[in-house]
């Protein structure tokens, strides 16, 4: 982000209430680059869309963390508390290579949403019952948060993951909705079940920490148990609820009228990811381009041929830059590289 343009400002020209001379400096550093007019766009989009009263929100502090973070060239975390009676939730953001002012439009982002959400049924102070408006906290790709809900329960999300719940959340029931990957560690309340609900299952909490991948995108849905005991239902299966229990795996097929249970898992594998590690256990190739580009923010790898997709990856990866990984997975799987400009292609070595 440039000099000139700090949080604060973005934010009262988003919200209406910079002056003339602040909106004029701002459209002068939005004109210098498309990708800033199409972040602060989709920022405007949703303040207007929220109906939002001029007010004060909390992002002061976490703008500060940012600013001093960058200009010590260093990519640590920024939590935002928005200060409304009942609590939004508390979010950390991680980066995983995005450049740092994407990082600021999109910490901007997930504030003007968790705003978004818990100004809907009061606009002006008016008070009116909605308990159909959600929150909704998303990551971009490259990116990944930490967040605790308002009963207490820290959530990690995934790259390129969203996850939703009711402004009623606790009242009577706990649900959210996840597209992606999350990790729960929740607070168990046996009078307020707690729910995680994918687009073909749903997961109960018995008392626990597990892991859910759901992206919709994906081939399957996959919850591990890392901690404590879950139930998984599978409505289109016609089957009885499972109970899992520490280091079990259940796979429910993108049908969601087929299930895998596997015992005696490495729960450390398949959550590696909330430590910032990257793990493929007999990976499909296919599968994994698509979680690299969740990863690395980027649409340039492919395949020469559809035939490799099929072939399979075992490997791990801590903080490699993606030509290393491009470089080790095409070394174990046999493939030849050919560039084009910054595009990488894979093609099968012919001997």
């Amino acid at each position: 982000m440039d000099e000139d343009i700090d949080g604060q400002r973005l934010t009262r020209y988003v919200s209406g209430q910079c002056t003339a001379d602040e909106a004029l400096a701002v459209r002068r550093w939005l004109a210098a680059d498309p990708n800033r007019e199409r972040l602060v766009a989709e920022l405007e989009a949703a303040w207007r869309a929220g109906g939002w009263a001029p007010y004060e929100w909390g992002v002061d502090e976490g703008w500060r963390r940012f600013d001093a973070a960058r200009r010590a060239r260093n990519r640590s975390s920024f939590r935002l508390i928005h200060g409304e009676k009942r609590p939004a939730p508390a979010i950390v953001i991680r980066d995983s290579g995005t450049p740092i002012w994407r990082i600021a439009a999109g910490v901007l982002v997930i504030a003007a949403a968790s705003i978004a959400v818990w100004r809907v049924g009061t606009p002006r102070g008016r008070e009116r019952a909605d308990a159909n408006a959600m929150t909704e906290v998303a990551t971009l790709r490259g990116q990944r948060a930490t967040l605790r809900l308002p009963d207490g329960t820290r959530v990690a999300l995934g790259m390129a993951s969203r996850l939703r719940y009711a402004r009623a959340f606790g009242d009577s029931a706990r649900d959210v909705y996840l597209d992606g990957d999350g990790y729960f560690e929740v607070a168990h309340d046996s009078l307020h079940p707690f729910a995680v609900h994918t687009s073909t299952s749903i997961i109960r909490d018995v008392g626990t920490k597990f892991g859910v991948r759901a992206y919709e995108t994906s081939p399957s849905t996959e919850v591990v148990v890392a901690e404590g005991a879950v139930s998984f239902s599978a409505p289109l299966t016609g089957e009885e609820p499972l109970l899992l229990h520490a280091n079990d795996l259940v796979r429910l097929e993108r049908d969601g009228r087929s299930t895998t249970l596997v015992h005696g898992i490495s729960t450390a594998d398949y959550l590696a990811w909330t430590e910032g590690r990257l793990v493929f256990q007999d990976t499909p190739l296919r599968e994994v381009i698509a979680e690299l580009r969740r990863w690395y923010d980027g649409d340039l790898l492919r395949l020469a041929d559809t035939s490799i997709g099929g072939r399979r990856l075992t490997a791990s990866f801590t903080n490699e830059s993606l030509p290393i990984v491009i470089d080790r997975i095409a070394l174990s799987l046999d493939l030849r590289e050919e560039r084009h400009g910054q595009t990488v292609v894979l093609h099968p070595r012919h001997h």
